[in-house]
């Protein structure tokens, strides 16, 4: 989920740039960029705020889906409400995972799996982004924000499918079958 995550965030850096390119405003990358940073940190201080997390693969779930419309954007305004809103699910989507990750593992090698996390990190930005270089090379950018929301999308289904067996399993085995 955290690989996911950072790459469908890769999508946010790079398409933005070059949706801006294309509608002719590139000077406006960072000020739009912030209104998606400043959509993160909302979220992020909610999220720490709230009393009752959500899992990290809902989270993923809908970033991917918040990340889809986001190429739909025909100027630079609609651009910068549609990241500020995608942006929203960044924060969140990313401290669930550690949430999560410091649930199902033992404290005994919490440190090794925490390397693994950052791991996934880095592995998300450096897959994400030729995958969606590419995407935007060969369709154009609105392609960028649908080919990182769908590999989101499709993660975290399979993120979810996956727990619900693993549920399932704990459930059997927990009643002596």
């Amino acid at each position: 989920v955290c690989f996911a995550a950072v790459f469908v965030l890769t999508a946010g850096d790079i398409v933005t740039i070059a949706a801006l390119r294309e509608m002719g405003h590139p000077k406006l990358a960072g000020l739009i960029l912030a209104g998606w940073a400043l959509g993160s940190l909302i979220g992020a201080g909610i999220y720490g705020t709230s009393h009752r997390p959500i899992r990290s693969h809902w989270l993923l779930l809908a970033l991917g889906l918040a990340t889809i419309p986001v190429a739909l954007a025909t100027n630079p305004a609609q651009l910068t409400i549609l990241l500020f809103i995608s942006g929203f699910l960044c924060g969140p989507t990313i401290s669930a995972t550690i949430e999560d990750l410091s649930h199902v593992v033992p404290i005994s090698v919490r440190g090794e799996a925490m390397g693994w996390h950052g791991s996934a990190l880095m592995a998300g930005s450096a897959v994400g982004g030729p995958l969606i270089g590419v995407a935007v090379d060969h369709s154009g950018w609105p392609s960028g924000f649908v080919v990182a929301g769908l590999g989101g999308v499709t993660i975290a289904i399979g993120a979810l499918l996956l727990a619900r067996l693993r549920r399932s399993q704990d459930l059997e085995g927990s009643s002596g079958k």
